[in-house]
């Protein structure tokens, strides 16, 4: 484990969210939840083991056919959840347990009616409290920058109307809110980035000072799309084209007689086409290239150059932008000092001056009125810059919708005791081995149908050609012959845990898990989050996601505060990679913060969008070569071999060269999964996979009483916790949902509408909130707001190969 480490939590106390639904309300439903859990306690009982010794004992005494019918009817009632009196002559238990079911339906009957009734009362209460909390100034402030367009709307309710939520703006308002409580945004004060080390001599684990958010350092970032919306706008401006930079499309190759086009015409092009192409170095400008070019070995008109130029502009071939480049954490500032040194005399650079000390005015904007004028300010002037609207994504709740965002440095650093580290070490060690392996055989079943494609074509193809023709073969179902040693895998694991299956979670014996890894252990990297909860004999960890990003070599390594050391501990070994010279990573152009930067140790391999504008480290994607070898696959750039730092599922051409993942194997028992444990440690918090059957009846209920009930029954029949995320079709995020609370289960049910819709078997996957609300390792006892706060711990490892 590497001793830089990063603590991410939330902004607010998690009593925010555990505040809403009020004691006696959420007693209330509970009591349900027991009461119809007995009713299917006993219903369970008498389907499985009172009935079919009814049915027998009837069958052995030769009972009348009309007595086995009227069993039959009984169980097809109490299938469909209909409770009736026992049959005629039946036995004394049957008729015990038929009673016990009358008694147990009828108090659920009771309570439900109850409930319902009142629930009109709990939920104007709770959309009350929800008013409440959206006037909390630093609620109002987080809201501002997660959706201002909803901040104004509250602000308009507020002051319209009589202090209350509608249901919309209830719901809308509790998605907010749980975000705040229950997520790590990493944005602003109300998601901070922590940093932390390993420490020998230390103590446990202790985080430095607590600080208010209004002392939290705040650093304002101009979106990279807001960023690249104003490079095409400076690229518009006919006085600056002639030095806007010009590179060659990194999809178009170049071959000794022309270039070969996207989709794979080749195209054969005369000798200057060829020298404007490769003298397109993305740093020169159109009169720089011709320039070079007509005074170069292949001597041209300068006026004819301009004209091919022009061509293979329009063309495709050769791209003229100042498109930022994706690594850089702070676009705007490359933009500016490019339009400093080209073009000091233009409007430009004053203009993008104006609008970073706008960004930064929005950074030092500490409460919501400041913020907003802030922020209309920063709009009003990028609008009028670029001529395109300053919010983009309306009506989604993640999103890369604003101009402008923040992040923030977080409270005093986290210590760690080194051996508290190597504790987390060896107890994760038999898992992630396992996982290593699962990821490698997933990985090795790619690489098999990738030695398929490239045997049929000789050994070797372009890599963009490669990935075209692996990308049909896989669609094909080509994978499936290859993916045995992958079912293999996932068979033993099933078999492990429904072997340790007991009454809702799987503890898995280490040993058992390390078997699973075999004996062959490569160099391998990881990053997963850990978080921690806390139980009457002590701490507990739990395993969130794996991650094959270095967090140092992305947005996430903002504010450390020994950087360069940081960098030199996570470039020590590059042997998951093969080493310095082969890591590689594959950029398009960025969507988001970016989880890549030029903190990379690696080359660039360009895709879409510019990687960095030190050219050196790239290559264009379409300059890269695939060939069949003794060991498989393998990618070239022009000059040596390249192993991926990370690929996706559903980029097979990719995952045939990085580095093996380390990829969690998931247990599917039916419609439910036990919480899973190797040893102390959970690694899979136990899932529900709820279909349209599960969630007709919450869908289709009428009122919030109605919701609320049938969300009771849903509890009892699948054993569903209060705390759980839940994770709907075409969603990017989870969602918090506390289903003692009569808005979130309002949110649940809009969650579950589109699946009882769909024409396919789709599915809500449920989780369990592991730690819960009750079981949360951090406290913040001095500054900001007392409480306990939803945390995670990221964290590096590196398997040295053997």
């Amino acid at each position: 484990m590497l001793r830089h480490l990063l603590l991410r939590r939330a902004g607010f106390p998690i009593d925010l969210l555990t505040s809403l639904a009020g004691d006696e309300p959420a007693a209330a439903v509970r009591e349900l939840v027991v009461a119809a859990g007995e009713l299917e306690a006993a219903r369970a009982e008498a389907l499985a083991r009172a009935l079919p010794a009814e049915v027998a004992a009837a069958r052995t005494g030769d009972a009348p056919r009309h007595r086995l019918r009227e069993l039959s009817r009984w169980r097809s009632a109490l299938g469909r959840r209909r409770i009736q009196p026992a049959p005629t002559g039946s036995s004394a238990r049957l008729r015990e347990l038929a009673d016990r079911l009358a008694r147990a339906d009828r108090r659920v009957t009771a309570l439900a009616a109850r409930l319902a009734e009142r629930r009109p009362d709990d939920r104007a209460d709770e959309a009350r409290r929800l008013r409440r909390l959206l006037d909390d100034p630093l609620v109002r402030l987080a809201l501002v920058q997660l959706s201002p367009s909803f901040a104004e709307r509250t602000d308009r309710a507020a002051r319209s109307g009589d202090g209350a939520l509608d249901a919309a703006l209830a719901r809308r308002a509790y998605l907010f809110v749980q975000r705040l409580a229950a997520k790590n945004e990493t944005t602003s004060f109300f998601g901070p980035l922590t940093h932390g080390r390993v420490l020998a001599g230390a103590s446990g684990l202790s985080l430095g000072c607590c600080r208010t958010p209004e002392a939290l350092e705040r650093t304002g970032f101009l979106a990279f799309w807001a960023t690249a919306e104003l490079a095409r706008a400076v690229s518009r401006d006919a006085a600056l084209a002639p030095l806007v930079p010009v590179r060659r499309n990194p999809v178009v190759r170049l071959t000794g007689s022309g270039v070969v086009l996207p989709g794979g015409r080749a195209v054969r092009l005369p000798a200057a086409d060829r020298s404007l192409i490769e003298a397109a170095d993305g740093i020169r400008g159109a009169d720089a290239l011709v320039a070079h070019v007509a005074t170069g070995a292949a001597a041209a008109d300068p006026d004819v150059l301009r004209g091919r130029l022009h061509r293979l502009r329009t063309a495709g071939v050769l791209l003229a932008d100042v498109e930022p480049a994706s690594t850089r954490l702070q676009p705007l500032d490359e933009l500016r000092d490019w339009l400093r040194r080209s073009a000091p005399e233009s409007p430009w650079p004053a203009a993008l001056d104006e609008l970073a000390e706008d960004v930064s005015g929005y950074a030092r904007a500490g409460d919501e009125p400041a913020k907003t004028a802030a922020l209309d300010t920063l709009e009003r002037r990028f609008t009028a810059l670029t001529g395109a609207p300053a919010r983009r994504g309306a009506g989604r709740m993640y999103a890369d919708r604003m101009v402008v965002y923040e992040e923030c440095r977080g409270d005093g650093a986290l210590t760690v005791a080194a051996d508290v580290a190597e504790r987390w070490c060896r107890q994760l060690a038999p898992y992630l081995d396992a996982c290593a392996e699962y990821g490698r055989r997933r990985r090795n079943a790619v690489r098999d149908l990738a030695a398929r494609v490239l045997a049929d074509a000789s050994g070797r193809l372009p890599f963009l050609v490669f990935a075209d023709r692996l990308a049909e073969a896989a669609g094909a179902g080509g994978l499936a012959a290859h993916r045995a040693p992958v079912a293999g895998f996932e068979a033993d694991w099933q078999r492990l845990v429904t072997e340790a299956t007991r009454d809702g979670m799987a503890r898995l014996d280490p040993h058992a898990v390390a078997t699973l890894a075999g004996s062959a252990r490569g160099a391998r990297f990881v990053s997963p989050d850990l978080l921690l909860g806390m139980r009457a004999d002590g701490e507990f960890a739990v395993v969130g996601e794996l991650h094959p990003y270095a967090y140092a070599w992305g947005s996430q390594a903002l504010f450390a505060p020994e950087p360069d050391g940081m960098y030199r501990e996570f470039a020590a070994d590059l042997g998951p990679w093969d080493g310095p010279r082969r890591i590689a990573t594959v950029i398009r152009r960025r969507q988001h913060k970016g989880i890549v930067s030029d903190a990379f140790p690696g080359r660039f391999v360009e895709v879409t969008g510019v990687a960095t504008r030190d050219r050196a480290r790239c290559v264009a994607a379409a300059d890269l070569e695939v060939r069949l070898q003794s060991d498989g696959p393998s990618l070239f750039d022009p000059v040596r071999p390249l192993t991926l730092y990370v690929s996706e599922d559903d980029h097979p051409h990719l995952q045939a060269f990085s580095a093996v993942p380390v990829v969690a194997p998931r247990y599917r028992g039916g419609t439910a999964a036990p919480r899973v444990l190797v040893g102390d440690v959970v690694v899979q918090r136990a899932r529900w996979w709820l279909g349209a059957a599960a969630l007709r009846e919450l869908v289709d209920a009428r009122s919030a009483g109605a919701r609320t009930v049938a969300a009771a029954l849903l509890r009892a029949r699948t054993g569903l916790p209060r705390w759980v995320f839940v994770k709907a079709p075409g969603e990017p995020k989870p969602v918090c949902v506390d289903l003692d609370g009569s808005v979130a289960v309002d949110v649940l049910a809009g969650l579950a509408a589109p699946v009882c819709r769909a024409p396919d078997a789709a599915e809500l996957l449920v989780e369990e909130m592991c730690p819960a609300p009750e079981a949360l390792w951090l406290r913040r006892d001095d500054g900001g707001r007392p409480g306990w706060y939803t945390s995670e711990l990221r964290v590096a490892m590196v398997r040295r190969g053997r």
